[in-house]
Formats: structure tokens, sequence, C-alpha cells
């Protein structure tokens, strides 16, 4: 075994590459049972079932994203989507989890001709999160648009989506769909035949859209992504008070101190002011 062993090689890169890239191509790959059977209903049931805050603080803008920020959970649309930002810096909540994006950022790195390690930890200004989201019911998930246009232009961006539910048992409606290359618009589950466990690369810089998601007994829409999030600098002061914010929430949240040693310390409290 040598480390050429262990790399991805060119010649396998080609055929990917011509399908996300030229101007024949479709815009996006998808591997085909990119993870088996039971690592896709071991993620399923995880993030299905997973309490938010177990393991995440609770999302409060793109200001808080920081080297060596905590994951984050957010509810969006009165509830009708929950999402999970991860961070490969953290301890896991899922080894399998990470495992699984830590093997897709690498591939994403190779077939977009990057260095392997490119953007897995924050030395160039940005790092890979991944993201788990389940969209149970809601109409506007992302409005139609591109990325990676304009002055920040790079066509080699590709976006990911490990796709881990089924149109039609786990969820209805529209869901997720590109233009390709060439223009056609195509919708993931219905024009491209997709299962749970299947790995698409897409272009960035095509137009996307995901919309109209319904879902009254399955688990949603879920899926992963893994967008490169912008990791700012920020001062040792600021990064201090929000490492006190989230030790705080973390602190009231444990069911001792919420139902017994808060009340009693805000009575005495008040007791001293008065």
């Amino acid at each position: 075994m040598t480390f050429d062993d262990l790399y991805l090689h060119e010649a396998d890169m080609l055929p990917i590459r011509r399908e996300l890239y030229h101007s024949h191509g479709q815009g996006f790959y998808v591997f085909r049972s990119f993870l088996s059977g039971e690592q896709t209903a071991h993620m399923r049931t995880f993030w299905s079932t997973l309490q938010p805050d177990d393991w995440h603080s609770e999302y409060k803008g793109m200001d808080r994203m920081y080297r060596g920020c905590p994951n984050y959970y957010a509810h969006e649309d009165n509830g009708g989507q929950l999402s999970y930002f991860n961070f490969l810096w953290n301890e896991p909540p899922d080894e399998l989890t990470y495992s699984v994006a830590f093997a897709i950022q690498q591939l994403r790195n190779r077939v977009e001709s990057r260095t392997i390690y490119r953007e897995i930890f924050p030395m160039s200004g940005r790092s890979a999160s991944y993201r788990i989201v389940l969209s149970r019911n809601i109409r506007e998930i992302v409005v139609p648009h591109r990325d990676w246009t304009g002055q920040h232009f790079d066509p080699r961006r590709l976006q990911v989506t490990l796709f881990l539910a089924e149109k039609g048992s786990d969820y209805q409606g529209l869901g997720f769909g590109m233009e390709t290359n060439d223009g056609r618009r195509v919708v993931f589950g219905d024009d491209v035949e997709i299962r749970p466990g299947d790995l698409v690369l897409w272009r960035y810089n095509n137009l996307h859209f995901a919309q109209e998601v319904s879902s009254s007994n399955g688990i949603g829409f879920m899926r992963m992504l893994m967008p490169p999030e912008a990791i700012p600098e920020q001062s040792a002061e600021t990064r201090a008070k929000m490492l006190r914010e989230n030790l705080k929430a973390r602190v009231k949240a444990l069911p001792l101190v919420g139902s017994h040693a808060l009340p009693v310390y805000r009575k005495l409290r008040g007791s001293t002011r008065g």
C-alpha cells in the first residue's frame, strides 16, 4: 500500500469533470449509492430524532460564525424547517456523519482540481461546514439564484447535496432543482432519479432552487449540504463574549438549573435589590 494507492486518480476525474463543466454536460454528477443502506438509515435516524439543543447552540445570524464557534441549530418558517450547522473543528454529534462530510470535502476538492485539504479547516478564510436540513412544511426554501458570480466569479465551485430522503414517501412537492449547462430545468426526484444515499455534486454557477415541500407523516426533505462558509477573524473580546453566551444557554438548558436553581437565584436577586 502506497500514498498513490489512496489518491483519487486523474483518469477517474475526467468523466466527472466533463459532466459538470462541459457545455454539453449536465452541470451535475450523481454518485449512486454513495452511502450504503445501513449508513443512510443511521444518518436518517440520528438527525430526525436528535433534540436540537443536545449538541447545538441556537443560531442567531451569520456574524456568529467564527473560527472555533460551536455548532448551531435553526428553526425556520415557524418550524417548517430545521437546520443543523456543523463545523469540522468541533466534536462531532455523529461520527459517521463527520466521516462522510470529511470524505466528501476531499472528493470535491479533487474534482475541482484543488489541494486535497482545502477548506477543511479555516486556513484561507473559508471552511466547509456540513449542514443537515430537514424541510417538512415550507414553501420557499431557497429562491432561484446563482452563486460565485460577479466579482467573486469562480466557475470551478461545486456544491454538495447528499440526499437522505425519498420523494413521495418522506416528502411531497418540488424539492431541489437546477438548470443544466444548456439551460434545461431539472428537478431531482422527478426528472433525475434519486434515492436516499445518493450524492450529487453540482455547479454553484448554475441557477438552482429549493421550494414547495410538505410532509404529513414522513421525516421531510432531509439532505446534507456543504457550503464553504466565510470564517472571519474576530477579536478575543468578541469571542469571549460569545463563549459566555453559549455557556449560559447550555447551563440554563440543564433540567435542574431551569426548574430549580434559576427561580431561587432570581428570587434572591430580587430581594437583595429591594
